[in-house]
C-alpha cells in the first residue's frame, strides 16, 4: 500500500459512523487498524496526517473527535500544534 493510500485509509477510519462508535470491540479494532497503518507511514506522510486530523478536533461528531486525538497522540511531537484544538474539543466533551 503506498503513503497516500495509507493516509487515506486513515483519514477514512477516523471519519467512521456512530454505531461504530459506540461498539466497543469496533472501536477497539479500528484503534488496532489505525496504530497497523501509521506503523509502516513515513515521518513526512505522517507529518501530512496533521493538517487534516486536526480538523476533525472541530467535528460535530464526539467520535470523530476522539479517533483524531488517538491518532494526533500516536504522531507525538509532530502534532504539537493541534494541542490547543485538543484541550477546546476535551472541554466540549466535559460540557455534554
Amino acid at each position: 500500500m503506498s503513503n497516500t493510500e495509507v493516509i487515506a485509509s486513515v483519514l477514512q477510519l477516523v471519519r467512521h459512523d456512530e454505531t461504530r462508535c459506540r461498539n466497543e470491540d469496533s472501536e477497539r479494532v479500528i484503534k488496532a487498524q489505525l496504530t497497523q497503518l501509521l506503523d509502516g507511514v513515513l515521518e513526512r506522510e505522517q507529518q501530512m496526517l496533521v493538517d487534516p486530523l486536526s480538523k476533525f478536533l472541530t467535528s460535530d461528531k464526539l467520535c470523530e473527535q476522539l479517533s483524531a486525538v488517538y491518532v494526533l497522540g500516536l504522531l507525538g511531537p509532530k502534532a504539537r500544534s493541534t494541542v490547543p484544538a485538543m484541550i477546546k474539543a476535551r472541554d466540549k466533551w466535559e460540557a455534554i
